[in-house]
């Protein structure tokens, strides 16, 4: 979680990368998914609030490049209104769909969640905006927390 990245850079740097595993099928630890979808939405918002503290050139990276890919959809609707050439973006997109796929594909036949798989077209359609959406959730959050004294509160 995004909680954890402190941990798990802590823990990588004492024991290599090899010590962090992603996707184990037996886990280790389990968590709660939060009752609603608010919860939800503005715990990833508290975490993207802190991609800006981990001090890792190529997480920070990632996490632009991620964003940016996620909202491939919408850039691609947003040049094609205006007029721009849409080639690239279009190229992104099929390369991001293709790549979900046979991730979500092999994740959910390891996971024997099958059923999950009718849902991936819907979520091509809904992450974008979800992502577009968090975004500017997480930046304010991070300027609440700056602007807040925690030392006074001690």
């Amino acid at each position: 979680s995004g909680d954890d990245i402190f941990n798990m850079m802590s823990i990588a740097k004492i024991h290599g990368k090899e010590s962090i595993k992603l996707g184990y099928p037996t886990p280790v630890a389990s968590v709660s998914f939060p009752d609603e979808f608010s919860h939800l939405f503005f715990q990833r918002a508290r975490w993207i609030s802190k991609t800006m503290d981990v001090n890792s050139f190529f997480y920070r990276l990632a996490a632009f490049l991620f964003a940016l890919v996620h909202i491939t959809p919408i850039l691609l609707l947003l040049f094609w209104f205006i007029g721009l050439p849409t080639f690239l973006l279009s190229v992104i997109f099929a390369i991001k769909i293709l790549a979900e796929l046979i991730f979500f594909v092999s994740a959910c036949k390891e996971y024997r969640r099958e059923d999950l798989i009718k849902f991936v077209p819907f979520t091509q359609l809904l992450y974008p905006l979800y992502i577009l959406a968090l975004i500017p959730s997480g930046i304010v959050k991070r300027i609440r927390f700056n602007k807040t004294n925690w030392h006074a509160a001690r």
